[in-house]
This record gives C-alpha cells, structure tokens and sequence, in this order.
C-alpha cells in the first residue's frame, strides 16, 4: 500500500507542478513545495498527504499507544499475525 500511494502522491505533484509552472513559470523544487504547504489552491491535497504521513508513523512513536499495543503483539498470536500481514502490505 506504501508504495501505490506515494506514487500516486508524487504523480500528482506532477502534474500540479506543471500546471503551475505553465500558468506562473518556473519555479524550483522547494518552491513549489512551499507553495503547496503554504498556498490555499493545493489545501485540498493536505487529506492524501496526512494519510501518507500517518501511515508512516503508524502509531508505535506514540508512547501511550506503544505502551498498550507492543504487549498485544506478545499475548495474542492472532493479533501478531494480524499486524504482520498489515506491515507486509504498507512495505509494499
């Protein structure tokens, strides 16, 4: 699932860059990404990106959720096999 949805990101960034750019003329990587971050036109992109980012973070650098997820893993092979199949799908 990673790697379907940033490239779907990075395409999309794409083609949103070269609009921009055919409208408003070159600009340089960071600062399109500037634009994108700061500017009201690309706002709508901020669900896709956020999703990206949260599913990389997944939780365990979050201490509370660590602190009461981890254990699981240890006491219900279910769970175990259950977490390995979704951390297989995001590695792909």
């Amino acid at each position: 699932m990673r790697h379907p949805l940033l490239t779907l990101h990075r395409s999309v960034l794409a083609h949103l860059r070269t609009q921009h750019e055919a409208e408003f003329g070159p600009v340089s990587p960071g600062e399109f990404l500037q634009i994108v971050i700061n500017g009201s036109a690309y706002r709508w992109l901020s669900p896709l990106s956020t999703l990206i980012a949260a599913m990389f973070s997944a939780g365990t650098r979050d201490p509370a959720f660590a602190e009461r997820f981890l254990p699981l893993l240890q006491e219900s092979p279910d769970i175990a096999v259950a977490n390995g199949q979704v951390a297989q799908v995001v590695r792909d």
